[in-house]
């Protein structure tokens, strides 16, 4: 664990809303990469270095319960869905920080440069319990 990691803790033990300045930090391009090559060596599908054989992106699972993982994909989710709906990045975070827990994301990783490996994209499933359970967007 980094000292961010302690510092900014998971989404859930914020009481009160996380700013853009502590989003920054915590989705700084330094701290994914580190995050990304932590996920590639010791993630929950093993050392992937070698399954890479030299391939330069990877797709993967991360559960919504991982507190070690998560945010390399609620970085990409937060900061393209404030793109798309014009929001800042703490107004789309602060929304959604509550990861459910029958969530699961798809992540790719961008690892052409195994110094610097990027999140690059997110999908996130989220299993329903009824035939009728959606989830939405949150427009305001």
């Amino acid at each position: 664990m980094t000292a961010i990691d302690v510092q900014m803790g998971s989404a859930e033990h914020f009481e009160a809303p996380v700013t853009d300045e502590q989003l920054q930090e915590r989705f700084s391009a330094e701290r994914l990469s580190g995050l990304c090559k932590e996920f590639i060596v010791e993630g929950p599908h093993g050392d992937l270095r070698e399954k890479l054989d030299g391939r330069p992106f990877i797709v993967a699972t991360v559960a919504g319960t991982d507190t070690r993982f998560r945010d390399i994909a609620k970085s990409t989710e937060t900061i393209e869905f404030a793109k798309r709906f014009k929001r800042s990045w703490s107004q789309v975070y602060n929304d959604y920080k509550d990861t459910d827990p029958n969530s699961t994301f798809l992540v790719a990783i961008d690892n052409s440069d195994p110094d610097a490996p990027r999140p690059i994209g997110v999908v996130r499933m989220i299993e329903g319990n009824t035939v009728d359970a959606l989830k939405d967007m949150k427009v305001s």
